[in-house]
Formats: C-alpha cells, structure tokens, sequence
C-alpha cells in the first residue's frame, strides 16, 4: 500500500507490484501495472529507458508468460 502511494510506486514501482501480483496470480492486475511500466519507461526520458533497459524486457517477459497462462 506505501509504495503505491509513494512517487517511485508511478514508474518503478509498477514494475515491483506487478511482478508482486503476478507471483501472487493476480495477472490482470500484473498485466494493467506492467503495461503501464513499460509505456511510462519508453515513452518517458530516454535515459531512463536505457537505465532501465533489463527492467523493461523483465517485464515484457512477464507479460508474455501472462498471455500464455490466461489463453
């Protein structure tokens, strides 16, 4: 509950709750935080896409394996 209302829990933080949610197998909620991490993280500075590189493919891996799972 803190870190979603904490500043980082708008951008990392997503990443963090959906996997949490996603180990948890509450994947629409893992799928609507990751989807969001991503968009933010690539559509947001590019420094901080490039920082943020191995956190982004973590999560499109994730949400790869959510689509498999829920098909």
């Amino acid at each position: 509950d803190r870190l979603e209302c904490a500043p980082a829990g708008q951008g990392y933080g997503r990443f963090v709750l959906g996997h949490l949610a996603f180990h948890r197998g509450s994947y629409p909620e893992a799928q609507k935080l990751l989807k969001s991490f991503v968009e933010r993280t690539v559509s947001g500075r590019p420094a901080t896409a490039i920082a943020l590189a191995a956190e982004i493919i973590r999560a499109k891996r994730t949400l790869a394996s959510i689509e498999d799972t829920t098909r």
